[in-house]
């Protein structure tokens, strides 16, 4: 039996400063992808719309509308490294507050497969914490605000 549930140990995050001339997989895969270390989490994300509602007095039944599209955001829990070049282009972008591209890489299933799932979009960086404690390493997390779609590639 072959396992088809995709374990998060190998999950990779990376950033780019540059965007990719379309939001397609061959646009993101033409640009260059630099590693974000110390990553320990990459919560939940993805888009949602608002609900707009709607309940005509005739009826009294609330009728229900897709409204704007908020693509969502990302807060990445990671210990800090100064030295990392992926943590660097993050600050970079929360100081110039410009959009860049990010790429999530999930490790394969498949045996015969080339590489796993990956999933492309772009955002702003609008925080990267810093904390400490007596028993762990200097961490933080940042907070990435997505403003397009993203853009699923399945397993090769």
């Amino acid at each position: 039996m072959t396992d088809t549930v995709t374990p998060g140990i190998g999950t990779t995050l990376y950033a780019s400063a540059a965007l990719p001339a379309t939001a397609t997989e061959a646009g993101y895969e033409a640009l260059t992808w630099t590693a974000v270390g110390e990553v320990t989490e990459i919560p939940e994300y993805g888009g949602s719309a608002e609900v707009i509602s709607h309940t005509p007095l005739a009826t009294g039944v609330t009728q229900k509308y897709h409204g704007a599209v908020n693509f969502g955001s990302l807060q990445i829990p990671l210990a800090f490294n100064s030295n990392d070049a992926g943590q660097a282009i993050l600050e970079a972008a929360r100081k110039n507050r410009n959009r860049i591209a990010l790429k999530i890489a999930f490790p394969k299933i498949d045996p015969l497969s080339t590489e796993g799932a990956v999933d492309y979009v772009q955002g702003k960086v609008f925080g990267f914490t810093k904390s400490a404690s007596g028993s762990g390493v200097v961490s933080g997390s940042v907070n990435i605000e997505f403003e397009t779609e993203i853009t699923s590639v399945d397993e090769d």
